[in-house]
């Protein structure tokens, strides 16, 4: 940047934001920026000299060119028009500049732009069942650069309707199988007689996870046959033209549970009976009474889990970007009315009354607020306060069981709706015993307890090591819910408590020793069957390198620690056949082995040297190879017993080949004996008689 009209050699001073400039960034007057990145925007000045008079000022914004934008046509109000919508993958931090064009054959069409979002812009269609292809192309243009996309369709592929509305689901009187379903077309679906839409019923119980499918080509309504008797439903409802596009999002999710016959009253006659000396009864079927108690519990808690309001009463929830209405519900039909909002001097732009409501399109958070209608003579008719915000995103979940009796879960939102939001969190077993699928066709069910005093976790008590099990986490606000399923195995979520209870002490004596003992976590129950591996890990307090051990005890002695040198130790816990994760490591404990006498001295004079040679080395942690430096009263404790060891083998050895020398000697003359005889008996036998005699 140039400092105004100044000269190349003038002497000045660069300011960012108010903060000097180091000088290492000039050359001459000039201000070389290099490598610049989103924290050096800001305003830039000039200063001339020492008489700090500014020649110079200018606003530097840093971004980046623009990506290729994500495109998106559809077309929910057929035949009428479709629209079209725009976002860039990742931001540029500088302005932005959108050109959209529509080309139909050699026709360029109009598209008009929303006031909000400002990313979507409206065409109507001016040929109805035409072959021929559209052709949009976005282009988007910024300081740095400028990117495009197209996107090419057939007129049918965009038909896509919004959800149908209005979905209510009520049980049959007298009919425990049976739910009445009814919904109505979607409002923005212009001309249902022209134009009929089919729908798509799903249905399930909450208790399951399959869902049953219905395909009706007209009306809007539907009676469900086959329900389960008292268990609460949860059902959708999807919609399509009768020929061309696609299948809608699904409907806001509502629930209901089939009719169940009232509990009857004890009549005078039974009263009487009842006088008569009781007998324990004893149910026909067995097992059937846990099952009812089971049933009557899983009920009890669904009622309590899920409450049919919100609590709040005068409150109306709305979703963002879309067009609310509000309802003067004191007000005549053919009374005008106004409205007005709490705390501003006017309506949000764009509002408009229509038949005594007022109506907000594409509704913005900013529009949240109290409003109130009020008749001809300004007396209040109605009050209501407006929620605006988002329906709930899939929420993220995770498991983790720190003993293998109970696991718990914890989840986060993955949209923040600004709405109350609550949960529904249940589980099902999913591989059962054949006495268990006797019992209960469905699977074992059951609620995740929550935790008030935790939000966003829940407990699963009771649960079996080697089973697995499915969790189901809904996420529920005023606008609709959404869940997430999550299949979870005892052994690969275990991840033990760290041991407690972490105590290391020098051993008398021996300068080159610890001994550290720790307890098992209280969480984890101790039984035979189910023990615990430990994982000990150690290193001097000037060291960054970590020396691992692992062992089945409740101690360890640690061989090789150095002597006067303050030591670290942690311990953590895994189970023993390996199932699982190893658990956080435990609070660090210190302990300082025994210095030995008779190397003090020596040991002082070398201290400093030592020190820097194990600050100097390089971090490896986690190393679980132990730190391998011995002493030398060690090392010659070594050699001399190498050097007894091997005296005691030569002389074995020795003693060895002196005895079979010495045998197999005498073992020689033994055997040079007798051939001497014999030797002179024949010369003796050879000699004449006269000789002889």
């Amino acid at each position: 940047m140039k400092c105004g009209s100044m000269d190349w050699d003038a002497a000045v001073t660069w300011t960012a934001n108010g903060t000097d400039i180091d000088e290492s960034h000039l050359n001459g007057s000039y201000l070389i920026l290099k490598n610049v990145n989103l924290t050096q925007s800001g305003q830039y000045s000039c200063y001339e000299g020492s008489s700090w008079h500014l020649k110079y000022q200018t606003y530097l914004r840093v971004g980046l060119p623009p990506k290729e934008p994500v495109l998106m046509c559809r077309s929910n109000n057929y035949p009428k028009g479709f629209y079209c919508s725009w976002h860039l993958p990742t931001p540029t931090y500088i302005p932005n500049s959108f050109n959209i064009s529509v080309i139909h054959g050699t026709r360029e069409m109009v598209c008009e732009k929303d006031v909000f979002p400002k990313n979507r812009c409206h065409i109507r269609y001016l040929q109805l069942f035409s072959t021929v292809k559209y052709k949009v192309t976005l282009t988007v243009t910024n300081a740095l650069g400028k990117n495009s996309t197209t996107l090419t369709f057939d007129e049918f592929a965009i038909v896509k309707p919004d959800p149908p509305e209005s979905v209510v689901a009520k049980p049959v009187p007298n009919n425990p199988r049976r739910l009445e379903v009814s919904w109505q077309n979607p409002s923005s679906w212009p001309d249902p007689e022209s134009f009929p839409l089919k729908f798509f019923l799903r249905y399930r119980p909450l208790i399951l996870d399959q869902w049953q499918h219905v395909e009706l080509s007209d009306g809007t309504s539907h009676t469900i046959t086959d329900a389960y008797a008292g268990k609460e439903y949860i059902i959708q409802v999807a919609a399509k033209d009768n020929d061309i596009g696609t299948w809608s999002d699904w409907s806001v999710a509502v629930h209901a549970t089939p009719w169940t016959e009232e509990p009857k009253h004890l009549t005078t006659e039974a009263q009487v009976t009842a006088a008569v000396p009781r007998r324990k009864m004893h149910s026909p079927i067995p097992g059937l009474d846990r099952v009812m108690v089971f049933l009557a519990a899983a009920l009890a808690s669904a009622s309590l889990a899920v409450p049919e309001g919100w609590g709040e009463e005068g409150v109306q929830y709305g979703q963002v970007g879309t067009d609310v209405t509000l309802s003067c519900a004191g007000s005549r039909a053919s009374s005008p009315v106004q409205w007005r909002r709490a705390g501003a001097a006017a309506l949000p732009e764009g509002s408009a009354i229509h038949q005594g409501a007022l109506v907000l399109p594409h509704a913005s958070l900013a529009a949240a607020g109290t409003y109130s209608c009020h008749g001809e003579d300004g007396g209040l008719l109605h009050a209501v306060t407006l929620r605006l915000g988002y329906l709930p995103g899939v929420p993220f979940v995770s498991c983790r069981a720190s003993d293998y009796e109970n696991f718990s879960c914890s989840w986060t939102s993955s949209v923040e709706t600004f709405l109350p939001t609550r949960y529904i969190t249940t589980y099902r077993k999913k591989s059962l015993t054949g006495e268990e699928k006797r019992r209960n066709k469905n699977g074992h069910v059951g609620p995740c307890l929550q935790d008030p005093y935790h939000p966003g976790t829940c407990t699963v008590h009771g649960s079996e090591f080697w089973s697995s099990y499915r969790l189901n986490i809904t996420e529920v606000n005023p606008l609709g819910s959404s869940f997430r399923l999550l299949d979870v195995t005892m052994q690969a979520i275990i991840k033990p408590d760290p041991p407690e209870g972490l105590v290391v002490e020098p051993i008398p004596l021996a300068p080159r020793r610890l001994h550290v003992s720790w307890k098992y976590p209280s969480s984890w129950p101790k039984e035979p069957h189910f023990q615990l591996r430990f994982r000990l890990q150690y290193r001097p307090i000037i060291h960054r390198s970590w020396s691992v051990v692992e062992t089945v005890n409740l101690s360890e002695v640690i061989t090789d620690a150095f002597a006067g040198l303050e030591h670290v130790v942690q311990v953590s816990a895994k189970d023993f056949l390996d199932a699982g994760n190893w658990s956080e490591w435990s609070a660090e404990a210190r302990a300082t082995p025994v210095r030995d006498l008779a190397t003090a001295a020596s040991e002082e004079t070398t201290t400093g040297t030592s020190l820097e040679i194990l600050a100097e080395e390089p971090s490896q942690a986690p190393n679980p190879e132990p730190i391998n430096r011995s002493d030398p009263l060690e090392k010659m404790a070594i050699l001399v017993s190498l050097g007894i060891f091997a005296f005691f083998v030569l002389a074995a050895v020795l003693v060895i080949t002196i005895l079979i020398w010495l045998r197999v000697r005498k073992h020689g003359k033994d055997e040079t004996k007798p051939h001497n005889f014999l030797v002179a008996a024949t010369h003796l036998k050879a000699l004449p008689k006269a000789q002889i005699l």
